[in-house]
């Protein structure tokens, strides 16, 4: 799997988003992007901001990422974004994944679970089966697989 997936992600804070994207090195998906509404103004997050980062990205975005810290109003308007901007580019097979809603879990369970957590049991597997389907349930983070 040589081919790399840019990812761009909206989050409460810049730290969580780093790491985060620790969790997807040795894997074929990349932060490309990421947005905060806590760090320095130049960084935040803004419909108008996150418009500009996604169009102006080479790779084309094929995968992004709201996370759970965000309030619902900017979750939203993050949504509507990515949505618009899938309808404008045509990436290849998008996926958005919103941490807002984890299946089996409630938004209290996710903003209670580790952040590593959630990459490794639902975020990576899904964006493996999703791009990869036929891989098998091999998810590679860092140098170590987890079947």
């Amino acid at each position: 799997m040589s081919e790399k997936i840019s990812v761009v992600g909206v989050g409460k804070y810049r730290k969580t988003a780093e790491n985060a994207a620790v969790k997807l090195e040795g894997t074929p998906f990349h932060f490309a992007a990421m947005l905060d509404v806590t760090g320095p103004e130049a960084y935040r997050f803004t419909p108008d901001r996150l418009r500009l980062v996604l169009h102006a990205l080479n790779p084309v975005p094929r995968c992004f990422i709201a996370g759970e810290g965000i309030d619902e109003k900017d979750n939203i308007a993050a949504i509507e974004v990515w949505k618009e901007f899938v309808e404008e580019r045509k990436p290849e097979h998008p996926l958005m994944l919103n941490f807002r809603i984890v299946e089996g879990k409630t938004l209290e369970e996710v903003l209670a679970t580790p952040k590593d957590q959630l990459i490794e049991e639902w975020a990576g597997p899904k964006m493996m089966d999703h791009f990869f389907p036929g891989a098998g349930k091999q998810y590679v983070t860092g140098s170590q697989a987890v079947l």
